[in-house]
Parts: C-alpha cells; sequence; structure tokens
C-alpha cells in the first residue's frame, strides 16, 4: 500500500502541465496499478513483469502526442473508464492478498528476499 500510495503521489508533479482533475485521476490512476505492481511482484518474486506492464501502458494505453487521458481533454467517459478500472484493479489486488495460496507465495517471496538480503550483508 505505502509503495502504491507514494506510485500515485509520485504523478502529482504534473499538476504544472495539466489541470487539477486530470492531476487527481491520474494519481489515483497510478495508486490503483501501482498496488496491482506491487501484488504482482510480490506473488512472481520479480518486479521485471510489472515494468514490462508499465511500459506497455505508457507506449500503448496512453499516448503524449495524440491527447490521452490526462491532456485535458478529459471526457466523463474517460472519468468512468478510469475510475472503473482503477475499482477493478484493487479489487483484483485485494482478491490476490486474501486468496490463501497466494498468502504462501507471498511468505516464499519474503522469505527469499531476507535470505538474499542476509547474503549480501
Amino acid at each position: 500500500m505505502i509503495s502504491a500510495l507514494f506510485f500515485g503521489l509520485c504523478h502529482a508533479q504534473n499538476l504544472t502541465e495539466q489541470g487539477v482533475l486530470q492531476t487527481c485521476l491520474q494519481i489515483f490512476a497510478a495508486f490503483g496499478i501501482g498496488f496491482l505492481f506491487s501484488v504482482i511482484a510480490l506473488y512472481t518474486g520479480t518486479i521485471w513483469i510489472s515494468v514490462i506492464i508499465h511500459c506497455m501502458i505508457d507506449l500503448i494505453g496512453f499516448p503524449i502526442n495524440n491527447g490521452g487521458a490526462f491532456s485535458g481533454n478529459t471526457s466523463w467517459f474517460l472519468i468512468e473508464f478510469i475510475l472503473l478500472t482503477r475499482i477493478i484493479e484493487l479489487i483484483v489486488a485485494f482478491l490476490l492478498i486474501k486468496n490463501k495460496n497466494n498468502q504462501r507465495a507471498f511468505s516464499e517471496t519474503f522469505s527469499q528476499l531476507r535470505s538474499d538480503e542476509s547474503k549480501s550483508l
């Protein structure tokens, strides 16, 4: 949750280049996807899947030069779409965390990280 919140708040810097509504939507969108990225990283033990997904979103989903969702031309459809997709992402992330099998995978990832950390010290 903390890393997702930080990821979302990092997008507040765009307030100087776009409107308040667009920036708030971008912060919420980044928080939602950041939370899902965190769960994916915990489940898989690597950040690379999230990095690749983030690159695809940036390259395909929101091109800067064609008036993307956060460019100032925000329609009600885009507002609803962003809110709905992020709510779905948060629900999926919470369901993944709640699942007992995934909790075992998270525990294995944490123990592997602790093991790697103790080896590097």
